[in-house]
């Protein structure tokens, strides 16, 4: 494991742009700092779903324990199902929720990395979907997020 500490702010998309040039693997995985990974086979379960794929949206769930945590959930269970359409249908990807998200190494540099705009997870999600590259929702792998309570 390698941790890269700044002595000042760097930005989010600078730091997910340096960690991937320090990695080695041929898929990479994103994920948020406060997901919560559903079971001990995870990385094994990316790679299995990853096959035939070059970018891969995870199942996203809520630990509703919050009012506003009740409501986030439907915004998740709505990108969930909107997601799997484009997966079944389509094939391709129009957006993803960047909290749990897989990308192949490849795919990942011929689209150029994450870009610095506001949501850099969407971003890439249009560069992949304009560069035709095949999109998966993972159904089978599944993560929880806790939202802020106020």
């Amino acid at each position: 494991m390698i941790f890269t500490l700044n002595n000042h702010r760097i930005g989010k998309v600078n730091a997910l742009n340096n960690a991937v040039k320090t990695s080695k693997g041929e898929i990479l995985v994103f994920l948020d700092s406060d997901v919560k990974i559903g079971n001990s086979s995870f990385l094994d379960d990316i790679t299995r779903e990853m096959n035939g794929f070059d970018i891969l949206d995870v199942k996203k769930g809520i630990v509703r324990d919050s009012f506003i945590a009740r409501m986030a959930k439907y915004e998740y269970v709505s990108f969930n199902f909107a997601n799997y359409l484009y997966s079944k249908m389509v094939g391709r990807c129009f957006g993803i929720n960047g909290a749990a998200f897989a990308i192949k190494r490849e795919t990942f540099e011929k689209v150029g990395g994450f870009s610095k705009v506001v949501s850099e997870d969407l971003d890439i999600a249009v560069k992949t979907l304009l560069k035709d590259k095949r999109f998966k929702y993972a159904e089978g792998v599944k993560v929880y997020t806790r939202t802020p309570s106020s």
